[in-house]
């Protein structure tokens, strides 16, 4: 009960103290208003804390696979699962980047060993035209190069597959992702 007086005033044999300003609750109906709390025990602040570090786990696999997706994806090449590799595997690294001249993609297929490689030949493949065509290099010197695209005779487009071949060596083959 409020009033403007001020003053305490006898409600059903007991004081009650009022508040200066009509509307404002006394100080005994607002602790009667506010539920109470237990209190918390300290076997809750442990389970809190393990919640929050759960929390801070699952955040960081959250973000480990965001990177690993994001790495995937910049590197536009899968390789593909084909039957077990027969001979040393062929030393060579296959790449994708954007044509510059013309829409697609343009491929690098590049030796890193230390020694040249004889008869390398490359297949394109595009299963979905049902077309392929095979380029043949007598020789990809140590630590060099060579590039296949539209110059070349293929355009490639997401989905081709690239198989480089050398004898002695297991073959190699890469997947243009989207």
């Amino acid at each position: 009960m409020a009033t403007a007086t001020g003053q305490n005033q006898l409600d059903g044999g007991r004081i009650v103290s009022s508040s200066k300003f009509w509307g404002c609750p006394s100080t005994k109906e607002k602790a009667m208003a506010l539920p109470e709390t237990p209190l918390q025990s300290p076997h809750s602040r442990k389970s809190s804390r393990l919640k929050w570090m759960a929390l801070g786990a699952g955040a960081t696999v959250a973000v480990i696979v965001v990177l690993v997706a994001a790495i995937t994806l910049t590197h536009r090449v899968r390789v593909a699962s084909g039957p077990p590799p027969f001979g040393p595997r062929l030393p060579v690294t296959i790449t994708f980047r954007e044509a510059l001249l013309s829409r697609g993609a343009v491929a690098q297929v590049s030796n890193y060993s230390n020694s040249p490689l004889e008869q390398v030949t490359a297949v394109c493949t595009n299963t979905a035209l049902q077309k392929s065509h095979q380029f043949a290099f007598q020789v990809l010197d140590a630590h060099h190069s060579v590039k296949i695209g539209w110059r070349e005779g293929w355009d490639f487009t997401p989905g081709d597959t690239l198989t480089v071949q050398s004898p002695g060596y297991a073959s190699c083959s890469a997947i243009l992702n989207k």
